[in-house]
């Protein structure tokens, strides 16, 4: 008689080297699996390369499915720090294992968790998450530790700005040739003072000019954060440091000094806020439950929100 399960995969890319790459750890557990009497009925599989969102909605999804399933009593892992490493998730599992009757099983430790677990049981898979937590927070450590210090040599640590661009091979931030005088256009446009930021943002979408990372045509608020930012005319703003750059400035502080007298005639962009947002969740999948707004024209001519 087989056991209902499902299985939970974590890999860092999928270039890892053989043990930890994917099609390794399918073959590990469907080993494991046959030599217990499990049947996998659903599987998720995540790269931790991936973004947050997208790893966290696959662990939601897979508790949701857990929580409405009561024949699959069966959760597989390869090891305690693939399937977690913050308390938050574990006691998630914890509270599966406890009010809804689960089991957790890890293929490659062979260690089990479930409600009649010894305590030794317990604190074993408790220290391996302590363990896994402290190597992700040491890592951040790290991270921070070598941005700040690409920052005060003056180089960029984050994502070139629009009308610049990554350097892989030096890791400089260099100018973009292509968008350069789109974005230097646009102060320049701006300082005469004849223009709104609307007519501004019509201009960017005119000329092509797209979000350095989503891809997707400047707005309002986009061009707002380019009039802004001193990063054009050679200093850079990283949370509450200014620091000079390295990298080649696309204006002048005068020009740039001149758009921020001209913007202080107008109005900063406003983003939208929403009461108690992030705050609920769908009960099927376990995902964020956004907000919008709406404008309802009826036939009077009155418009309703």
């Amino acid at each position: 008689m087989t056991t209902k399960a499902i299985r939970f995969f974590r890999v860092s890319s999928d270039r890892q080297e053989d043990g930890y790459s994917l099609p390794a750890q399918e073959r590990e557990s469907s080993e494991y699996e046959r030599r217990h009497g499990l049947e996998v009925v659903h599987s998720w599989a995540v790269a931790e390369s991936a973004k947050r969102s997208e790893v966290r909605k696959a662990f939601k999804e897979f508790v949701a499915f857990m929580r409405v399933n009561p024949s699959v009593k069966v959760m597989l892992f390869e090891k305690p720090d693939r399937m977690t490493r913050n308390f938050h998730d574990l006691c998630t599992i914890y509270d599966l294992i406890e009010k809804h009757h689960k089991e957790v099983q890890f293929f490659k430790t062979h260690l089990t968790i479930n409600e009649n677990s010894k305590s030794s049981d317990q604190l074993q898979l408790d220290v391996q998450v302590v363990l896994a937590r402290n190597f992700v927070n040491n890592l951040a450590e790290e991270v921070k530790k070598g941005l700040n210090e690409k920052l005060k040599d003056g180089g960029w640590p984050g994502a070139a700005p629009t009308g610049y661009l990554n350097d892989r091979i030096t890791r400089a931030t260099v100018i973009d040739p292509a968008r350069c005088e789109i974005v230097r256009k646009l102060f320049e446009v701006y300082a005469t003072g004849r223009y709104s930021l609307d007519q501004i943002a019509k201009i960017a979408q005119k000329e092509g000019l797209a979000h350095p990372l989503r891809k997707t045509s400047v707005k309002k608020s986009g061009v707002y954060h380019i009039l802004t930012n001193p990063f054009y005319f050679g200093l850079m703003k990283w949370k509450d440091q200014l620091v000079e750059g390295k990298h080649p400035p696309l204006i002048s502080k005068a020009l740039f000094d001149r758009v921020q007298f001209v913007l202080g005639g107008e109005k900063r962009p406003k983003t939208r806020k929403f009461a108690f947002r992030g705050f609920g969740v769908c009960g099927h999948c376990g995902s964020s439950i956004t907000a919008e707004f709406h404008t309802k024209h009826q036939k009077n001519g009155i418009s309703r929100s």
